[in-house]
């Protein structure tokens, strides 16, 4: 009887860690959906009226294109860095400095 309870709250643990893997991985699908949508939208626009930009046209969306490359860019070294955390690959170590520096 303890055997089946003792199944029986595994497999509760055990669904309540799916659903949050699901929720995590549709929140991490939405944030890179973002960066990645903007950065079709220029290539489409840049691909599509090219011929007919001006040279400060085209630079502006090179710069918005560069941002949201950096933008995806930390999201993914965040991604990496979190699942390092959690694997055990990279060990935590917290350390105390001065705030106003970092304000400064």
């Amino acid at each position: 009887m303890e055997h089946q309870e003792e199944i029986k709250q595994r497999s509760i643990e055990l669904e309540q860690l799916n659903q949050v893997k699901d929720k995590f991985f549709s929140i991490i699908s939405h944030d890179l959906k973002n960066p990645v949508q903007s950065q079709k939208n220029a290539l489409s626009i840049l691909v599509d009226d090219f011929d007919n930009m001006s040279f400060d046209e085209i630079h502006k969306i090179c710069i918005e294109l560069l941002d949201s490359s950096k933008a995806l860019l930390d999201l993914l070294y965040n991604l990496l860095n979190w699942s390092r955390l959690q694997t055990g690959r990279m060990i935590y170590t917290p350390s105390v400095f001065p705030l106003i520096d970092v304000i400064r």
